[in-house]
């Protein structure tokens, strides 16, 4: 998918892996703004065969290597939250992490780094990564090296709105979904949720459950804006909604909470790759959210790629869990 203009200039570099394919949790990477020197953020991933990657990295790009607090693999507490997709870097002075991040994991981070860092909350979803709900976009035509970008978010209310919207004909291709993960799975139609939601159960669960996502991202929507104004200091980002739905693993009275164990009912699309003007982006097989997402996409100066994301989607994940671009390693 990369054109020409890459060639010669981006190495594919293949990592093992046991039991995961989660490379962007293997490690951060940080930029020293007086010395420029490249170094890497080596995060704990107990005793996976990608956890040798980070040092392997550090030593073939002459980077400085920070551990974790000096402990080993063995010895790290291995928490979702402190892994990779969890921290993503806004500009020099900002950072959003999930609320799930451990207090040493950000004592570590804030101790090493100028930034400052504002958390998100994703504890309702079942892995809980800020890029399940996020991602940055660079804006069109602007060299802003600071603030020249927009912010996509994920919106299951806007996604819902579509799907009620969606025309007749949209039956033509129609999404057989699995009600939750549990023993008790259940097939069932999502258009026809559209019509008699309250007749299917897999339906209630889907409706109710991302009204209250939404509502949880509406005021994850709010941090954003006001950090990203009074800390990054950018006063004229957009903030763009992008169509996602999420399941809950079982039936609730409530939902929202950590016991939902929530997941993409779709490939995700925030949950992309950008890699200059390329970007690469899981497609929707929801016509309606998938000719959303492509409109919105459109508007910026990018050569958009839509790819099958299904794979790495079936083990809760997306195709930006499965890779780690990094700047600075020549």
């Amino acid at each position: 998918f990369l054109g020409k203009s890459f060639e010669g200039s981006v190495k594919l570099l293949h990592t093992p892996s046991d039991d995961t394919i989660w490379t962007q949790d293997y490690f951060e990477t940080a930029i020293n703004t007086t010395t420029k020197k490249f170094t890497i953020f080596d995060l704990p991933y107990r005793t996976q065969i990608g956890e040798h990657v980070p040092t392997a990295i550090a030593m073939a790009c002459h980077a400085d290597l920070i551990a974790q607090a000096n402990q080993s693999a063995e010895q790290t507490l291995y928490n979702l939250g402190d892994l990779g997709g969890n921290i993503e870097a806004v500009n020099d002075r900002l950072v959003f992490v999930g609320k799930n991040i451990s207090r040493a994991q950000k004592k570590i981070l804030k101790a090493r780094t100028a930034q400052e860092f504002v958390e998100l909350r994703v504890n309702w979803l079942d892995v809980g990564h800020v890029d399940e709900i996020l991602s940055l976009i660079p804006k069109k035509g602007t060299h802003d090296t600071q603030c020249g970008f927009d912010i996509l978010y994920a919106s299951p209310g806007l996604a819902l709105n579509l799907i009620k919207e969606a025309p007749a004909d949209e039956k033509a291709e129609p999404l057989e979904m699995r009600f939750g993960f549990d023993k008790s799975l259940e097939s069932f139609n999502l258009w026809d949720c559209a019509k008699t939601p309250s007749k299917i159960r897999g339906c209630r669960l889907v409706f109710e459950a991302n009204q209250a996502y939404e509502k949880i991202m509406q005021q994850n929507l709010i941090e954003m804006k006001n950090a990203v104004k009074t800390i990054g200091g950018c006063k004229n980002v957009n903030f763009i909604p992008i169509p996602a739905l999420f399941s809950a693993k079982s039936e609730s009275n409530v939902y929202g909470t950590p016991n939902d164990k929530a997941v993409s009912i779709e490939p995700n699309p925030l949950n992309n790759i950008l890699l200059g003007h390329e970007i690469l982006v899981p497609k929707q097989h929801m016509r309606s959210l998938h000719e959303y997402t492509e409109g919105v996409l459109n508007k910026y100066d990018l050569d958009v790629n839509f790819v099958e994301g299904g794979y790495v989607h079936a083990f809760s994940g997306g195709i930006h869990c499965a890779t780690n671009v990094r700047y600075g390693c020549k």
